[in-house]
């Protein structure tokens, strides 16, 4: 509060609010964490309670401090922190457990306004004082949290975010030098980033790195910006902070504040190391320093990857399903869950990959099973999705025209417009839509967990597991190597038991989607090379000679067998780029490994091959 630019009346005001909080706090602590031997970061809880009067607001239960002690309450944010990142004291309350679970990252409206309780909750808002400021975060629909997200400015939270992360990041940082040193540690901006990496003829080398990798899906860029498909760009911004100084950056915005082109700003910055050569031209230096960086990236930069097996990681996909309707004599389900038009994967544009996207796997024929109610419900949904794609349709015109219009400011700012194409037109009138679509979907109960069972009243909800798989490797009664599909949910019950397990077989070695293997590297050829061998051509320097490293994507049954799909570790973006089958999978070499925060191998599996095989090795 003394740091505070503000007038000496409004520091007392904020000095006595300060105060009056510690006294408050003080009085909670002796009062509940001391008896019960609780730290202090059980004090807002114990606040959150006393202002809901040791009332869960979901569910309107009573809450005891034996509760609280024995860990059966949460804190939950109104508003999912995720979408605000609002972790403020007002954003809070302590609820049960299992309400906190059934609202997962929705608002209270979403999860709670179609159950019988909604009624009673409202009215306890209005009789309890200290919900009073938190009822209207209650109340808001879910048009009105749209809006009010737009509003506050939380569709760029992760720039927010990443500014307090730096800043965090700055300040500890800090603490492992001389205090008084202020220009012991300091930060960049994005921008000055990439001023720096253009003036220093850096920009090429994330193309030269990123464009290596091979990949099915068509994802490229409809903007001439960083090319972020290899994860060592991360490595060549931190060389760029590492060469920068507070000259430099002094100088970049001193000539941006003086309105100079972004072409002036990089011509005027000197190159690390060829300052004081007048032997070699700015060009040549430029190219030498490339060189230099490119060439230390490709020996030095080693490649992490965190994988997370254990019993406590996701078991089931973030998104919450609204089941309409099961078949009483069947599996089946028909889910729907409400989407942001703006999120819409574009991969080439036009009308007709909007449309796919909308209509997701739903295969739009109404079943024998379906009651006059649901097929209703359902013609609903598809009128409401029709009118958004009419919609976007009149859209892309207006799109185009303010696509062009941004690149002539851009090319008065003396910046490189950004390309105008069917894909960037199509992104550009998905966020002139905006607001929702509904997308359906057919599943089997056998690829779901059912949280909640649909009922006249209400409706269901449930997970989709199918994407959480595991693979678990078996040698057979002649020591073939063989391999069976499990979802992650099953693994992790101590009380399933697999079908290789039924048959006296024993587990060889457990393969989760996200774990890294190492193979055979690919050796360069001038004739066509495969899909495997456009994925394993990539090497990273933490790799034997000649191995490289992977990272599996997927699993699935083929009338060929089973089929592992992979991408290569150093690409960014993790995709089913190659595959090899149970059969084939012999001729890699492959070993399950796991690596250490600095790269390295920490564990190896045995060879993933037959036995007689594997003995041999």
């Amino acid at each position: 509060a003394r740091e505070l630019k503000v007038g000496a009346e409004k520091r007392e005001e904020i000095i006595k609010q300060q105060a009056q909080h510690e006294r408050e706090a003080a009085l909670v602590y002796s009062k509940y964490c001391e008896p019960n031997n609780l730290d202090k970061r059980y004090i807002e809880r114990f606040k959150l309670l006393e202002d809901q009067n040791f009332q869960c607001p979901y569910c309107l239960e009573h809450i005891s401090v034996a509760d609280v002690v024995s860990n059966s309450v949460d804190i939950d944010h109104i508003f999912p922190r995720e979408d605000t990142a609002d972790n403020s004291y007002g954003n809070k309350v302590v609820a049960h457990k299992h309400c906190n679970d059934f609202k997962a990252k929705r608002t209270p409206f979403a999860a709670f306004s179609n159950t019988p309780i909604w009624g009673s909750v409202m009215h306890y808002l209005d009789e309890t004082p200290g919900m009073w400021a938190k009822r209207k975060k209650f109340e808001k629909n879910e048009e009105e949290y749209a809006k009010y997200l737009q509003s506050k400015g939380f569709v760029s939270r992760f720039e927010t975010d990443n500014s307090y992360i730096a800043k965090a990041a700055k300040e500890y940082l800090r603490c492992l030098f001389d205090p008084n040193n202020l220009t012991a540690v300091g930060s960049l901006k994005g921008q000055e980033t990439s001023t720096l990496r253009k003036a220093w003829n850096l920009q090429g080398i994330d193309s030269y790195l990123g464009n290596k990798h091979w990949s099915k899906a068509d994802d490229a860029s409809p903007t001439e910006r960083k090319n972020r498909n290899d994860n060592r760009h991360h490595g060549l911004d931190a060389i760029i902070a590492l060469y920068c100084s507070r000259s430099l950056i002094k100088k970049i915005n001193t000539m941006s504040a003086q309105g100079k082109r972004a072409s002036e700003i990089e011509a005027a910055l000197p190159i690390p190391g060829f300052a004081n050569d007048s032997t070699l031209t700015v060009e040549e230096c430029r190219d030498l320093f490339r060189k230099k960086i490119q060439s230390f990236l490709e020996l030095n930069a080693y490649i992490s990857f965190k994988t997370d097996n254990d019993t406590n990681g996701p078991l089931l996909k973030d998104t919450v399903y609204s089941i309409l309707a099961t078949n009483p004599k069947g599996d089946e389900l028909v889910f729907v869950v409400k989407k942001k038009v703006k999120n819409i994967a574009v991969k080439t544009g036009g009308y007709d990959e909007i449309e796919s996207a909308v209509q997701g796997r739903f295969t739009g024929k109404m079943a024998k099973w379906y009651s006059d109610e649901l097929k209703l419900q359902v013609s609903q949904l598809q009128a409401k999705n029709a009118a958004m794609l009419q919609t976007y349709k009149e859209s892309l015109a207006k799109a185009e025209e303010l696509l062009e219009e941004n690149n002539k400011t851009l090319v008065e700012m003396g910046r490189k417009p950004l390309q105008v194409n069917e894909k960037a037109i199509s992104k550009k009138a998905l966020e002139l839509v905006g607001g929702s679509y509904y997308l359906l979907s057919n599943n089997q109960r056998t690829k779901t967990f059912v949280v909640k069972e649909p009922s006249p009243q209400i409706k269901g909800f449930a997970f989709d597991t199918g994407s959480n798989l595991c693979l678990d490797f078996y040698h057979d009664a002649q020591g073939k190597l063989c391999g069976e599909i499990i979802r992650k949910v099953n693994a992790m019950n101590s009380s399933y038991t697999s079908e290789y397990r039924k048959q006296g077989f024993e587990l060889y070695v457990r393969l989760y989607q996200g774990d890294v293997c190492e193979l055979k590297a690919a050796e360069y050829s001038e004739n066509e090379l495969s899909n495997l061998e456009k994925t394993t051509i990539v090497r990273v320097p933490n790799a034997k000679f000649g191995r490289t490293f992977v990272v599996i994507s997927t699993f699935t049954e083929t009338d060929s067998g089973l089929r592992i799909f992979f991408s290569n570790l150093a690409k960014s973006r993790r995709d089913k780029d190659a595959s090899f089958t149970l059969s084939t999978i012999k001729n890699y070499d492959v070993r399950k490994v796991q690596l250490s925060s600095a790269g390295l191998v920490r564990y190896v599996s045995p060879l993933l091959a037959d036995k007689t095989l594997n003995e041999e090795v």
